[in-house]
């Protein structure tokens, strides 16, 4: 996952996990934030296509995290910085 991706409001940015030089989009994906809730936050797909919200939250930051299912689950997550224009 990349450490602090920006994305402009109603962008799209891929996620995946990587494990052992192994990349991975499928996951158990969410999307949260401070300053938003549910679909305000953005919308993030099962295979980690996280689609920002046309209007950005106050504050203007979003967590995406996404866990890999097995045995021993691992979770990894991003903070997104949403920006209004570039």
């Amino acid at each position: 996952m990349p450490v602090r991706p920006q994305l402009l409001r109603g962008g799209r940015k891929q996620f995946h996990i990587e494990v052992a030089g192994i990349a991975s989009e499928a996951a158990e994906w969410s999307v949260t934030g401070a300053g938003c809730t549910e679909l305000a936050c953005g919308t993030v797909s099962f295979d980690g296509l996280y689609t920002a919200p046309e209007v950005v939250p106050d504050p203007p930051f979003v967590r995406v995290k996404g866990t890999l299912a097995g045995a021993n689950p691992v979770p990894a997550s991003a903070v997104v910085t949403l920006v209004g224009e570039n």
